[in-house]
């Protein structure tokens, strides 16, 4: 049996939705700092945290997530396994450095923004989560925008991530990356391709540091606990 813990990069200064991406280089503020310090520190109360690997996406505020974290548990960061497949979901170039108003503008002119905002105003509408799933399964077989990367290489990139995990000789293994592919990543380990993932508590809506624990037993992955933040509550970030 296996512990996987899934877990988003700490606060960034970019995290304040201005822009449609974040640059890959920017840096975890203050607060994230400290918000990593706590998650590795939360994960050090646990005593049978042994035969553990650290996986992190090598974009710079996941690097210095894993770095902090790997401190905190004394894990040799040299150890550290920094992976391609979990960085960010790509955006088209064309949209990269827009601030999102900038992108909203452009809904009457491009075609790919029309859809786009034509898909999340449908989707926002839709209440049933089995009506929901079916209506997010249809659009992303038939997606009909190139805002973001496609359905088929993030499943792909991610397939090729998650299925090895099982033959990993380490009993917790430890994953690092941002925010989209935790989602995606949800989604997929629970074989729940709609739905775009089950939440625990959150502070403040922000999902920063926040951990989903599964446990990888023969060819089966369970989820036991949906992302939350919630450990960091007690020092009120």
């Amino acid at each position: 049996m296996k512990n996987i813990f899934l877990i988003k990069h700490a606060e960034t200064d970019e995290n304040n939705d201005l822009y449609m991406s974040q640059s890959q280089d920017t840096p975890l503020n203050d607060n994230g700092k400290k918000q990593a310090k706590i998650t590795g520190q939360y994960f050090k109360k646990f005593k049978d945290l042994k035969n553990l690997i650290i996986i992190s996406s090598p974009i710079l505020r996941c690097k210095q997530t894993a770095e902090i974290i790997a401190d905190q548990l004394t894990y040799d960061k040299q150890n550290i396994i920094y992976e391609e497949k979990i960085s960010e979901i790509k955006i088209n170039p064309k949209y990269k450095n827009l601030t999102k108003n900038d992108f909203k503008s452009l809904r009457d002119t491009d075609i790919s923004v029309k859809n786009f905002f034509k898909f999340h105003d449908k989707k926002s509408k839709i209440k049933n989560p089995i009506e929901l799933n079916e209506f997010l399964i249809n659009y992303e077989s038939k997606r009909d925008n190139d805002v973001y990367e496609s359905v088929e290489s993030i499943s792909t990139r991610l397939l090729d991530f998650v299925q090895p995990l099982k033959d990993l000789p380490f009993t917790n293994i430890m994953i690092i990356t941002h925010g989209g592919i935790c989602r995606w990543m949800n989604r997929m380990l629970i074989n729940n391709v709609g739905h775009s993932e089950f939440n625990g508590p959150l502070l403040n809506n922000k999902t920063n540091c926040a951990i989903s624990y599964y446990i990888y037993q023969g060819d089966d992955i369970y989820l036991v606990s949906p992302q939350s933040n919630y450990h960091l509550k007690d020092d009120k970030l």
